[in-house]
C-alpha cells in the first residue's frame, strides 16, 4: 500500500477523534459514496444496443445460435469421425 497523502492523513487523524458511532456513520457514508460512484461508472446493457449493427446479417438470434452449433457439430464430426455424437 502506498503512503497516504497529507490530506488523507489529516482526515484519518480527525476520524480517530470521533466516537465509535460517528466512525460507523463516517464509514457507512464513505461506502455509500463509493458504491454510487462505481455504479455510475458501470456500463449498462441498454448502452450496448446498436453497437454492432448487422452483426447477424438480419438473421434471427436463435437461428444464428442453432446454425453455429450445427456447424460446430459438423466440424467435430469431421475431426472425430463416428466417435462423435452431438446428441
Amino acid at each position: 500500500m502506498e503512503m497516504a497523502s497529507p490530506s488523507l492523513m489529516k482526515v484519518m487523524q480527525e476520524a480517530e477523534k470521533l466516537s465509535l458511532d460517528e466512525q460507523w456513520e463516517l464509514a457507512l457514508w464513505l461506502m455509500e459514496r463509493l458504491r454510487q460512484r462505481v455504479m455510475a461508472s458501470r456500463p449498462h446493457w441498454k448502452d450496448l444496443a446498436g453497437i454492432a449493427p448487422d452483426l447477424l446479417e438480419g438473421m434471427d438470434a436463435q437461428t444464428w445460435v442453432s446454425q453455429g452449433r450445427r456447424e460446430s457439430d459438423e466440424h467435430r464430426s469431421q475431426q472425430w469421425g463416428e466417435q462423435f455424437d452431438p446428441c
